[in-house]
């Protein structure tokens, strides 16, 4: 039996496909729909990671650039690890009605205006191709495998993940490093397999709490900063965590991205990042005896 001839010549294909894209003038990628931040996409094939510490906001953060890819692109796919899918729901519906979610979970609602802004909220959050899943099944082997499935019969737009430090393998690894190192290289491969953009949560280590992060702070940095493309770290001043803040939001690591470096607001009554200004700028525009 002879050998397959393999082709080894010119790829005309490949240019004329590229020369198709730039003259259409596509975007690179999926936009988050956050102030200042027009120029960053989340590209398939890549995987991208939020970073924050505990409590300042990561979670809404992706909610948020969910909502808008699922309202301006199609379809999402949200696994969550560690809220439920009521509490997620709760968030959204506190950010579209303009309701505190405090008085939302504490089922503090009394007036008829505020009944209406619900009904009609809910009667909108229902049609948006965001599905969020309240995902128990920790290993990475379940979540891949849930993931293939769900592309199978929906044109998923972007599959975000929240968050990594509670995912685990069936594979057994002599240190959680090595685990760790696995987990984001199946993130990886999911992300080239289905061709969309993995976005995924890591809360940073407790070393220099408080501090402005650096990439070093990455739980298992080494491993997540090796192969996720895009490393966005959110940051705020633990004196500044109150119910609205100031968080910046940097990019520490980009792959065919353009830098950025943008205060936003968190609202946690809305769960709502809007435009923000630095946090001694907000001190000095604060009226005197506030």
């Amino acid at each position: 039996m002879g050998t397959k001839q393999v082709d080894t010549g010119p790829d005309k294909q490949l240019y004329y496909r590229l020369y198709d894209a730039l003259s259409q003038k596509k975007e690179p990628g999926i936009g988050i729909g956050m102030p200042g931040l027009e120029s960053f996409y989340l590209e398939p094939n890549y995987i991208h990671v939020v970073a924050a510490e505990s409590g300042t906001g990561k979670s809404a953060f992706l909610l948020q650039a969910s909502d808008h890819v699922a309202r301006n692109y199609g379809p999402v796919l949200y696994l969550s690890l560690e809220s439920t899918d009521l509490k997620l729901a709760a968030r959204r519906l506190a950010s579209t009605s303009k309701i505190a979610l405090t008085r939302i979970n504490k089922q503090n609602i009394q007036s008829d205006w505020e009944w209406e802004k619900i009904v009609q909220c809910c009667d909108e959050l229902s049609t948006v191709p965001l599905r969020i899943v309240d995902f128990n099944r920790f290993y990475i082997e379940n979540i891949v495998s849930y993931c293939e499935s769900a592309c199978i019969d929906n044109d998923i737009r972007l599959i975000v993940i929240d968050f990594l430090q509670l995912i685990y393998s069936r594979k057994k690894h002599s240190s959680r490093h090595l685990e760790i190192s696995y987990i984001i290289q199946q993130f990886k491969m999911l992300a080239k397999e289905l061709n969309v953009p993995v976005l995924y949560a890591c809360q940073l280590s407790r070393k220099d709490y408080g501090n402005r992060p650096t990439k070093d702070r990455l739980k298992e940095s080494g491993d997540i900063e090796t192969h996720t493309d895009n490393i966005i770290f959110l940051w705020s001043r633990k004196q500044d965590r109150e119910v609205v803040y100031p968080v910046e939001c940097f990019l520490a690591k980009g792959k065919d991205q353009e830098p950025f470096d943008q205060w936003l607001e968190f609202n946690g009554n809305y769960q709502e990042f809007t435009e923000g200004i630095p946090p001694n700028e907000v001190m000095s525009r604060r009226p005197v005896g506030i």
